[in-house]
């Protein structure tokens, strides 16, 4: 195998003991060191501003309703579920920059990630919470109902990649996934159009953008299915991916929340 300036030209479906293989795996610890990077001194600044606002914070109302008879449980600051998942995601990210629990081999050798989905059941939860909370679903029964649909919806993700890695070629779990997202989502935007009142436009821009993000992650795992690419290379493809709709998605949320609120 020539020298390629490129980690994906060229390569075969080789394990990472050969030089295709380190490349990749080189260039995947750099897009994670990277990643992290972001998503840490996003945190940071999104922490400082939440510190210098603690006094006017964006607040939701919590609820039950039993019967028609509607008691308020508390308010949330909507900081508490937009700075928790920079801070998480990042951690994730230096661990598998790391190599923790064989990264490199089951992302670019097996195609399997346990970690994205850990880590996306974790805050995407938390981002579940936020866009309801924005849409006003916040009869607390909505949220929790939404946070586990999300921990259903990202096991889908997680039965595909395995079942392909052991060449059961199929995109049946990507079609279950369907399952719990179509709720997950019609909630909130119900819940939004349904409003009494006039909101400010961060609040469509910050649900119907993130809403457009959820549907852009199934992209990489449709790719996955299609390419005629070699493995290692498909898989490096999909990973990579991840790392930059996660990071896009993250902060489109947080900023789009945070910048509106201040204005």
């Amino acid at each position: 195998m020539g020298h390629s300036d490129s980690p994906t030209r060229g390569c075969r479906p080789d394990p990472l003991r050969t030089r295709c293989g380190r490349d990749l795996a080189k260039s995947l610890r750099t897009w994670n060191w990277v990643v992290a990077a972001v998503h840490g001194t996003s945190f940071l600044a999104l922490l400082i501003i939440t510190l210098v606002n603690v006094g006017s914070l964006l607040s939701f109302p919590l609820w039950v309703d039993f019967g028609g008879v509607v008691t308020q449980l508390t308010t949330i600051p909507i900081s508490s579920t937009l700075l928790p998942f920079p801070f998480i995601t990042a951690g994730f990210h230096v661990a598998q920059a790391l190599g923790v629990a064989n990264y490199y081999r089951t992302a670019l050798v097996r195609g399997v990630t346990p970690h994205r989905w850990l880590e996306y059941m974790i805050t995407n939860g938390l981002i579940t919470v936020s866009v309801f909370a924005l849409s006003g679903a916040g009869n607390v029964f909505l949220p929790v109902t939404g946070i586990l649909l999300n921990i259903l919806m990202n096991f889908f993700g997680y039965l595909h990649e395995m079942a392909n890695s052991k060449r059961q070629r199929t995109l049946a779990f990507v079609w279950w996934g369907f399952v719990p997202w179509l709720p997950l989502w019609y909630v909130p935007i119900a819940y939004f159009l349904a409003s009494p009142v006039t909101l400010p436009v961060f609040y469509p821009v910050a649900i119907f953008g993130t809403f457009v993000f959820s549907f852009a992650f199934v992209a990489p795992l449709v790719y996955r299915y299609y390419t005629t690419s070699p493995e290692i290379v498909a898989n490096y493809n999909v990973e990579r991916a991840y790392l930059v709709l996660s990071l896009t998605a993250k902060l489109f949320l947080d900023w789009t929340v945070t910048i509106g609120a201040q204005f």
